[in-house]
């Protein structure tokens, strides 16, 4: 009965110890290491400086100054030249780059802002290189993810075994990975080794390589057919 009455004793003085303290920081659920750090718990701001080293199971994170906010939702301000985030999954590693990058981890979201470069590197053999100025990615269920862009203008490129590298460029993209649907949109030119398409609005899939220009209203689609070499 002792034992019992000391076990139930414990489980509330846990409990009011978690009521105190708070949610779990962001050091606290992964690893956090820097050269210098201030926080200001009454603000929910806590600043790492220099050598910045942020890691999850899954997410690797570099930079030179990061700050965690926690007063609303966690959420994690990283700078750097440039900040890198690894992400790893059972499909390939995906490594995103960008002067500026805000990381939301219970959205498993990332906003990347100025000179953003997303390399995805599939075990299949498949490649996808974006350079944009921003960029918004979501991680979706089964290892997925979708991705948003903009830039002035974005470049594409996909390389897949066995077939010929697709270069892109335009001012908007959406990428889905489980549909592998690709949406480019304004001024768009799409090539490939023997054709080249320019358009107002393209869509694309990696994985049957189909592409299709929807019509829009006083915009043309050109179309550049090329002899093979």
């Amino acid at each position: 009965m002792k034992r019992a009455r000391q076990k139930l004793n414990n489980l509330i003085a846990l409990s009011i110890a978690l009521l105190l303290t708070g949610p779990l920081t962001a050091a606290e659920q992964g690893s956090l290491s820097s050269d210098s750090s201030r926080s200001d718990r009454k603000k929910g701001i806590t600043q790492y400086i220099g050598n910045v080293k942020y890691n999850e199971p899954n997410l690797k994170l570099t930079a030179n100054e990061l700050r965690e906010l926690t007063k609303e939702q966690r959420e994690l301000i990283a700078s750097g030249i440039p900040v890198t985030v690894t992400q790893t999954n059972s499909k390939g590693i995906q490594t995103t780059q960008a002067l500026t990058v805000r990381y939301y981890p219970k959205y498993d979201k990332i906003l990347a802002k100025d000179q953003v470069l997303l390399d995805i590197k599939s075990k299949n053999g498949q490649s996808i290189l974006v350079k944009a100025d921003d960029m918004e990615i979501i991680k979706t269920a089964n290892s997925e993810f979708r991705f948003v862009a903009s830039g002035a203008p974005i470049q594409l490129t996909l390389r897949k075994p066995g077939s010929e590298t697709v270069e892109a460029y335009a001012g908007s993209m959406a990428f889905d990975s489980a549909s592998g649907q690709v949406e480019l949109n304004k001024d768009v030119k799409f090539e490939r080794q023997q054709e080249l398409v320019k358009a107002e609005k393209f869509l694309y899939n990696v994985k049957t390589e189909v592409w299709e220009v929807p019509a829009i209203k006083n915009k043309r689609v050109e179309v550049i057919k090329r002899k093979s070499t």
